[in-house]
């Protein structure tokens, strides 16, 4: 399966679901590690990541906005279809390469198109990583297993007072589940419409919210304290999309490190908009190209005349 899905050796690999219960492939300690190999950047030492490894670094898809677009549409479409046949626990494998950074612009652009043709790949936007994705592990029936999981998990976690956290798990039906699945894809990977849902998230922790948001499986006086949440019964939920499913994320979308991280690559990509504005201006300045002079050969001396 990782052959056929990553035709080139990543740099990194993730397995990604939008589940958070067991959805950790790395220790703490492990996860701030350094990297000892010689060859770091094509090197996929880290093994396959997970959720919660994606969430802890940040990691964003750095593709054109006409790539997410395509990427949301066809994991959308997938995962209905999935989602309707009663299958669950399949995920999105997420493969990133990274091209070698001696490489001329020329020999770039080659690999890029190369690449390009052995999978479902994009090139980002500096043009230094190429992503490939595929939904893997898709014959998983919702079956008389699963649901006695999903109701052994659900019971625990009502017990532990932990109500909210039980949305985490992989054992929910499959309709659910494919809801999840694409709206952490839209929300952490794709990153689309991240504003409208921090907003309704801020909403939510000061009374503010409607009451699609409050009903995120906890009553008003809890959404008001996101610090100190305790457990209640509470007969409304959300149906779908990140008014439910938000808030599982909610905490790895805060924070010192991931605002720093967020801010620089704001920066960078501002830095590409600029640099582009101004190749464009300076072409259209210089006019189309001058073709080049055509050269004059002398005509053979006729010695017959």
């Amino acid at each position: 399966v990782m052959r056929n899905f990553l035709p080139a050796r990543p740099w990194l690999t993730y397995d990604l679901k939008g589940a958070t219960a067991n959805r950790r492939a790395l220790a703490a300690p492990r996860l701030h590690e350094i990297h000892r190999e010689d060859n770091p950047r094509n090197r996929a030492s880290w093994g396959t990541l997970r959720d919660w490894e994606w969430m802890d670094i940040s990691m964003v898809c750095d593709v054109p906005t006409s790539a997410k677009t395509r990427l949301k549409e066809m994991i959308t479409a997938d995962a209905d279809f999935l989602g309707a046949q009663g299958f669950l626990d399949y995920s999105l494998l997420v493969g990133i390469h990274r091209l070698p950074p001696q490489a001329s612009n020329a020999e770039r652009e080659a690999q890029v198109t190369e690449l390009s043709k052995l999978g479902f790949a994009f090139a980002s936007l500096d043009r230094q990583r190429i992503y490939f994705f595929g939904i893997i592990d898709v014959l998983e029936k919702y079956s008389l297993r699963w649901r006695a999981q999903h109701a052994v998990l659900t019971a625990a976690y009502w017990l532990s007072c932990k109500r909210r956290a039980a949305d985490g798990i992989s054992a929910i039906p499959p309709v659910e589940y494919a809801d999840r699945f694409r709206t952490f894809v839209d929300c952490e990977v794709l990153q689309l419409g991240n504003e409208q849902h921090q907003q309704q998230m801020d909403q939510a922790g000061t009374g503010e919210a409607p009451d699609a948001v409050l009903s995120m499986g906890i009553c008003e006086g809890q959404a008001r304290s996101s610090r100190n949440r305790r457990c209640c019964i509470c007969r409304q939920r959300p149906v779908s999309g990140a008014a439910r499913w938000a808030q599982l994320w909610e905490r790895r979308r805060r924070g010192l490190i991931r605002e720093r991280m967020e801010v620089e690559r704001a920066d960078y990509m501002q830095r590409i908009r600029d640099l582009e504005r101004e190749v464009a201006r300076l072409t259209e300045e210089a006019g189309p190209p001058t073709p080049p002079p055509v050269a004059l050969r002398p005509r053979p001396f006729d010695d017959t005349r």
